[in-house]
C-alpha cells in the first residue's frame, strides 16, 4: 500500500503541473486590457485655398423670379371690365391665338371679374391643335359576332 504522504505529494505535483500548463496555454483573464502599441495616425496634407477669380463675377439672377410684364390674360380681363360680351371675349381669344398659361390664382381672378367658363376654357385650349373629329364615315365598323353554325351530331 502506498503511504498517504506519497499520495499527497503526487496529487500536489499533479495540481502544480496542471496549474502551470493552464497558465501558459491560456491568455490572461483579467479585466485590465493588454497594453497596445499606438498606431501612427495618418497625416492629412492641408488643401490649398481655391484660386481667386481674375475679375468679380456677378451673381446670376434667380431663375424663378416672376417677370414684371403684364399677365397673358390682362387683355381679356380689361375687355371684360370694359363691358365686352361673352361672344366678343371668345372672338378676342381666337384672334390673339396665343397660349395662356393660367395658374389657380389667375383663374380665380378671371372668375371674380365675371369671365364665363366658356371663355376660360377657350383660353386654356388656345394655341393647341384640335383633335380630329370622328364622323360616321371615318369611324371604324363595329365588330360583329362570328356566325355560328350548328354542329352536326
Amino acid at each position: 500500500m502506498r503511504s498517504p504522504l506519497v499520495a499527497r505529494a503526487v496529487s500536489t505535483a499533479l495540481l502544480a503541473a496542471l496549474a502551470l500548463s493552464t497558465a501558459l496555454a491560456s491568455p490572461r483573464r483579467t479585466k485590465t486590457p493588454r497594453p497596445t502599441t499606438p498606431s501612427p495616425t495618418p497625416t492629412v496634407a492641408p488643401t490649398p485655398p481655391p484660386p481667386k477669380p481674375a475679375t468679380l463675377i456677378p451673381n446670376p439672377p434667380y431663375v424663378g423670379t416672376p417677370s414684371t410684364a403684364a399677365p397673358s390674360y390682362a387683355g381679356v380681363l380689361r375687355a371684360k371690365e370694359a363691358g365686352a360680351t361673352e361672344a366678343q371675349l371668345l372672338e378676342l381669344v381666337a384672334k390673339e391665338g396665343r397660349p395662356y398659361s393660367l395658374s389657380t390664382p389667375d383663374l380665380q381672378k378671371l372668375r371674380a371679374a365675371g369671365v364665363s367658363s366658356k371663355v376660360i376654357e377657350a383660353m386654356l385650349r388656345s394655341d393647341r391643335t384640335p383633335l380630329p373629329r370622328i364622323t360616321a364615315s371615318t369611324a371604324p365598323a363595329p365588330a360583329t359576332p362570328a356566325a355560328t353554325t350548328p354542329a352536326s351530331r
